[in-house]
């Protein structure tokens, strides 16, 4: 359950929570990537980023850790990437393939038989599609 209040001195980047006096909750941070979330303490608010290739499990409670490898989250339909179609034969790309990701500049995806693997540039870097690797921020044209 999320509560979500207007007038409270729990805020962390413009979102306001009440957090519930006792106990800890954690909530998916909306608009940010599957990589961030909001934990209450006892009250008190606090914004966290899950360690690099783990993204946040909605399904959690306070009691275990709230991040967990990709492939063990049911991610929202909407954020399922697909790998594109191969242009004449109607197949799947034959050989190996990468593409950014929709969600985050950091994200991007290996397509190997149709199939994508989503993988993460490290702290720092972004996916460059022009060079099909991670590369520096200021390297990246649109960045």
């Amino acid at each position: 359950m999320y509560y979500i209040i207007l007038n409270s001195s729990n805020s962390v980047s413009g979102l306001t929570i009440a957090c519930p006096p006792k106990g800890v909750y954690h909530y998916p941070k909306v608009g940010t990537t599957y990589d961030q979330y909001l934990r209450c303490v006892e009250g008190q608010l606090s914004h966290h980023t899950c360690p690099e290739g783990l993204v946040f499990k909605r399904k959690t409670d306070g009691k275990h850790f709230p991040c967990e490898y990709p492939e063990n989250v049911v991610f929202p339909k909407s954020s399922r990437f697909s790998c594109p179609v191969g242009l004449s034969s109607g197949l799947r790309w034959k050989k190996e393939t990468l593409h950014p990701s929709p969600h985050s500049c950091r994200e991007f995806y290996v397509c190997v038989g149709g199939v994508p693997k989503r993988q993460l540039c490290h702290l720092g870097k972004v996916f460059s599609e022009k060079i099909s690797a991670c590369a520096q921020p200021q390297d990246v044209p649109g960045w």
